[in-house]
């Protein structure tokens, strides 16, 4: 389920007092509304908004505390950490606390990288033109069934992707096995190395500047 975001008439800071609690808002993007639908011919007026997921936390902010909070609102655990570590690096950097800040930034981006690694830019391959991903359990049990089934004489076998068959050589099924487990084994690699530059980085400014998103193979295309 979308988690519907607030609208603001001005770009909201990520973290405001309210009182005894802080308010945290995060995710901002830009977007309009229609102030009127104009005259008969003419374009609807619209004026600029800004739009953002906020929580509000009580005082004293903690990184448990706000992934506590933002969890509780539906967001998973990768976002939880990646928004709490982004207050805290802020904070911390409010305080003249350069390494604290420091420490938090390598943990949100870091939280960052492991959230692409579980995304569809990384975990999807393509099928006949159907975009889909098998994770791990699901690799190692197709093998073994495939496996199975070829020592008993088949040679084709169905697999399917909730309600739709796919039907294929059972050769075929474990090539295609293969070259994804290939895939996988270079992703996990490529993100193991972007959370090893990014913990060994020494500046906040190049932390924050890293493109974790390099350097990924492309997502394979099998079949037609």
């Amino acid at each position: 389920m979308e988690i519907k975001k607030i609208e603001f008439n001005e770009r909201p800071s990520l973290i405001e007092q309210e009182g005894s609690v802080v308010r945290i808002n995060f995710d901002v993007e830009k977007g309009t509304v229609v102030v009127n639908n104009g005259a008969e011919g003419e374009e609807p007026e619209t004026r600029e908004i800004f739009l953002a997921h906020i929580i509000r936390v009580p005082q004293p902010l903690t990184l448990e505390h706000i992934k506590a909070a933002l969890e509780g609102k539906g967001f998973d655990a990768y976002k939880s950490e990646a928004v709490a570590a982004e207050v805290m690096m802020e904070t911390m950097k409010g305080f003249g606390n350069e390494e604290k800040a420091l420490a938090y930034a390598k943990q949100m981006v870091i939280a960052k990288i492991s959230a692409y690694d579980k995304s569809d830019a990384v975990n999807q391959f393509t099928y006949n033109g159907v975009p889909m991903w098998l994770d791990k359990e699901m690799r190692n049990g197709l093998i073994a069934r495939l496996n199975a089934e070829k020592a008993v004489g088949k040679t084709e076998t169905t697999l399917w992707l909730d309600i739709a068959p796919f039907s294929l050589a059972i050769d075929d099924a474990l090539s295609l096995l293969t070259a994804l487990e290939v895939y996988a084994s270079e992703c996990f690699d490529k993100t193991a190395a972007h959370k090893s530059v990014v913990a060994n980085m020494e500046s906040i400014e190049d932390v924050l500047a890293y493109d974790y998103t390099d350097g990924y193979p492309s997502n394979p295309v099998f079949g037609e």
